[in-house]
């Protein structure tokens, strides 16, 4: 059972307003603390490849040795 004596000690809305006001604390703290250090590059080289256009991927994945038959042929009309 409850004891009545803590029964009415803190109300709904004053335990609400406690806990939004300590996380709202340590969500102020980590914003205005000091930033962290970045960690140390450990990267020797990067590969960058800057590149317009190209094969359609469903081309490139996708490889059709019939197409070797027909190269230069004309596509003959549908009816």
């Amino acid at each position: 059972m409850i004891d009545p004596s803590l029964a009415h000690s803190i109300n709904r809305r004053q335990f609400l307003r406690g806990t939004c006001l300590g996380f709202g604390g340590m969500a102020l703290n980590s914003m205005l603390g000091s930033p962290r250090p970045a960690p140390k590059a450990k990267a020797k080289s990067v590969i960058w490849l800057f590149m317009r256009g190209g094969v359609s991927h469903m081309e490139s994945f996708d490889p059709k040795p019939a197409l070797n038959d027909h190269a230069g042929k004309s596509i003959p009309d549908s009816p």
